[in-house]
């Protein structure tokens, strides 16, 4: 963890149905924001929003997937790792910490948690923001137009990854290739419990997923999504494409040279799409 000599966040581990979660929270006086990282990586990728200017003003809430960064391995692995049983954890998390109300940001894979969660949430959830998060129906086409063709792709599914293949797959990711917290989440990724991948990979082709596309015109709850410039992962055709009709502005947002981690390699823009959402909303 890159902010262990740091006062900030308090760091808290909360008992769910899949076991042992690790809670991040900077304490910030503002509304809170529950932040969801993406698959293999862990809440370090926040590391900046729980520890810098953003956390200050709002209350930033981060946590370790089960099978992620310090959180246990999940006690159900079947069903924990699919995005119904993502959605449920951080339901417990929510209830846990008593949040209410609460914006959910989720980048790639916490991006899909953050719609599967807003689908049946209670009102407690005021909004979404989804970064590098195609939305899909459940027609297999979807997936396969949504995504891009590579080789990384295939590593977000893969159980066990090499050193070389984990070093590639990040890389894909964010853009880098070194640095503090290139090393940090790359250790996220050694860490990350293989099954987490395979699973998902069963749970989504078996159509175990909210019809996302739908929720583009149906959301209850204000909807924000962008993509990076340069994403390695999304089909910048099938985003496009779409025609939503509940999305903040009309349309996704393209952040101009940003990788599929916009908050890795464009901090200040998500943070500042994230400041302009919450300012039109709350």
């Amino acid at each position: 963890m890159l902010w262990s000599v740091c006062v900030r966040p308090v760091s808290v581990s909360l008992e769910t149905t899949a076991g042992s979660v690790s809670v991040y929270d900077s304490q910030g006086q503002g509304p809170c924001v529950v932040l969801l990282h993406g698959n293999s990586l862990s809440a370090s990728l926040f590391s900046e929003q729980l520890t810098g200017s953003f956390g200050d003003s709002l209350r930033v809430v981060a946590f370790d997937l089960p099978g992620h960064g310090r959180s246990q391995n999940a006690r159900r692995p079947e069903t924990d790792y699919s995005l119904p049983g993502y959605a449920r954890i951080l339901e417990e998390v929510a209830d846990g910490l008593d949040l209410d109300p609460f914006v959910l940001v989720g980048v790639s894979l916490g991006g899909h948690i953050a719609l599967e969660y807003s689908a049946t949430a209670d009102t407690r959830l005021k909004a979404v923001a989804a970064f590098g998060t195609p939305p899909v129906s459940r027609e297999p086409e979807d997936l396969d137009r949504a995504f891009k063709r590579s080789e990384e792709i295939g590593y977000l599914f893969q159980e066990h990854l090499t050193d070389a293949e984990a070093r590639q797959f990040l890389h894909a990711v964010t853009g880098a290739s070194s640095g503090a917290l290139f090393e940090t989440l790359l250790s996220d990724v050694e860490r990350s419990d293989g099954r987490a991948r395979r699973n998902l990979a069963s749970s989504l082709q078996r159509g175990e997923f909210v019809d996302e596309a739908a929720l583009t015109h149906t959301s209850r709850v204000p909807l924000l999504m962008a993509v990076g410039e340069r994403d390695a992962f999304v089909s910048q055709d099938y985003v496009a494409a779409l025609r939503p009709s509940k999305l903040f502005g009309g349309r996704f947002r393209i952040v101009e040279g940003a990788h599929h981690s916009v908050v890795f390699d464009s901090r200040e823009r998500f943070e500042g799409l994230l400041r302009e959402f919450l300012g039109r909303i709350l």
